[in-house]
C-alpha cells in the first residue's frame, strides 16, 4: 500500500493530482468551525466539489464514490449547495456527541454523511445508521476527529486508492493502511499535517511488526 500525504491548500493540491489516479474521496470537511478562507465551504461546498470528477476513477461497472460529512444544523444549505444531491445519506450517532444550531440554539446528536454512488449491496452499509461511539480520546488530535472504527468501516466501500481533501489528523489515513487501500491526504494546516503524518508511520509500522509467533 502506498500513501501520498500534501502539506497545502485542497483547492489548488487537487488540481495538480493526475486524471483518474483514486477510486473514492472520503473526507470531512471543516464545517462550523473558523478557518478563515474555509469558511466558505460552510456556504460553497460545491467549490471542492467540482474538482473531484477529473481525479476519480471511472469504470464501466461503477461511477465515482463521493462520501462527505456534514453538520446536522446545517443539513439544508449545504444540500442545496452541491450541485447533485446525494444517492443516500448515512447518520452517525456518537454517544454523546452535540452540535448546536446557531440560529436556534437546538442541538444534535447526530451527523449527515452524504454518498454518492454508494453500493446498493456488496459493499455498502446495510443500515442507515452508523453507532461507532466517541469517546474523550477522539479529540486528543483535532477537534473534528472521527472514531477509526467509523472510518474504517466507510474506506472498506472504497477501491484501492482514496483521497481525503481534508485530511485533518489522518484517520482516514490510518483506516486506510489498516484495511490495505492507498491513500491520497490533503491538509492545509502545518501542525494536524505533522500529527497526520506521524500517526500513518506508526500505522504502516504496525502493519509490518511480526506476530509474536513469528518473532519467536
Amino acid at each position: 500500500m502506498k500513501t501520498d500525504l500534501r502539506l497545502g491548500d485542497c483547492l489548488e493540491v487537487m488540481k495538480t493530482l493526475p486524471d483518474g489516479c483514486v477510486d473514492a474521496v472520503v473526507t470531512d470537511p471543516p464545517y462550523g468551525v473558523d478557518l478563515g478562507r474555509y469558511a466558505a465551504f460552510l456556504d460553497t461546498p460545491e467549490e471542492w466539489m467540482t474538482l473531484v470528477p477529473p481525479v476519480v476513477r471511472w469504470t464501466d461497472e461503477r461511477e465515482k464514490l463521493c462520501i462527505v460529512f456534514a453538520a446536522a444544523p446545517t443539513q439544508a444549505r449545504d444540500l442545496a449547495a452541491f450541485h447533485r444531491p446525494p444517492d443516500r445519506t448515512l447518520i452517525w450517532s456518537p454517544s454523546f456527541s452535540l452540535s448546536k444550531s446557531r440560529a436556534n440554539g437546538i442541538f444534535f446528536r447526530w451527523h449527515p454523511v452524504y454518498c454518492w454512488n454508494l453500493p446498493k449491496r456488496h459493499g455498502g452499509p446495510s443500515l442507515d445508521i452508523l453507532r461507532h461511539p466517541c469517546d474523550g480520546h477522539c479529540w486528543w488530535y483535532h477537534p473534528g476527529t472521527k472514531p477509526l472504527g467509523l472510518m474504517i468501516q466507510l474506506v472498506e466501500i472504497a477501491g484501492g486508492t482514496v483521497l481525503d481533501p481534508f485530511m485533518g489528523s489522518g484517520t482516514t489515513g490510518v483506516a486506510c493502511v489498516q484495511t490495505g487501500r492507498n491513500f491520497i491526504g490533503i491538509e492545509i494546516d502545518r501542525g494536524y499535517f505533522d500529527i497526520a503524518k506521524q500517526r500513518i508511520e506508526e500505522a504502516q509500522l504496525q502493519m509490518r511488526l511480526p506476530l509474536p509467533e513469528e518473532a519467536e
